[in-house]
């Protein structure tokens, strides 16, 4: 009696495909998403002007009674455009993970083999000066048009682009609007006195991480009560 092969099905998904998915999407996801909301914060702190007229946007079309939902997205296009502005200026991903080309092919007259490993220079797209204006200045206008509406440029790619876009990027673009809605609908931030402002150079590791940073949040119960937090950031941890 012949053993039965061990070898799986080249169609077939395997459990050990469905574990492996399931841990990617919930590693790839929480490490981004936690560290994008860093970023935007850091910046924040850096432009405490942005950061008031985001709080004025939610006062003037959620208020304070109810918190966000999905649904207020469309109302709120500057706080988008911080988002974007973001994710533009701080690539958390900065080198896109490698792909291979399946067929021969050629991009910008440069031949590309069947087989040559590709690798996408994120950082690189969303510092073009050739297609931003001063890209190296934090400026949430650029995703606006002349009437504040949002507008999205085509050299904006924070999850990649095609059929190899990040599985993850309609979830985590909601996670990132709800969690920073409801955090500056509640709270304003800033450096605490005597403190520096954030260092915004970051660090390379599994993802593109600011550095320590130091910040005060006044989590506003009523118009006259005003109960004051002192808060540290260290790589995306509370210490």
């Amino acid at each position: 009696q012949g053993q039965k092969s061990s070898k799986p099905k080249d169609d077939g998904i395997t459990d050990d495909h469905v574990l492996m998915t399931a841990a990617e999407t919930f590693g790839a996801g929480v490490e981004t998403t936690s560290t994008t909301l860093l970023w935007i914060l850091a910046y924040l702190l850096h432009h405490p002007e942005v950061q008031e007229r985001v709080q004025k946007e939610l006062d003037e079309h959620v208020g304070s009674e109810r918190t966000v939902t999905i649904s207020d997205r469309g109302q709120l296009p500057y706080l988008n455009s911080v988002i974007n502005e973001g994710m533009r200026i701080r690539p958390v991903s900065p080198v896109l993970i490698p792909h291979t080309a399946m067929t021969n092919s050629s991009i910008g007259g440069h031949i590309v083999s069947k087989g040559t490993r590709v690798l996408v220079n994120m950082w690189s797209i969303h510092h073009d000066p050739d297609h931003w204006d001063t890209p190296d200045l934090f400026k949430p206008e650029r995703f606006l048009d002349q009437h504040g509406q949002q507008v999205t440029p085509s050299s904006f790619l924070p999850f990649g682009a095609g059929p190899r876009v990040c599985v993850g990027k309609s979830l985590a673009i909601l996670e990132v609007f709800l969690f920073l809605s409801s955090l500056l609908q509640r709270m304003s931030f800033r450096v605490p006195n005597g403190a520096p402002l954030p260092n915004l150079q970051g660090r390379l590791g599994v993802v593109l991480q600011p550095l320590g940073i130091r910040m005060d949040t006044s989590a506003k119960k009523v118009v006259h009560e005003v109960r004051e937090v002192h808060v540290v950031m260290q790589h995306g941890h509370r210490i």
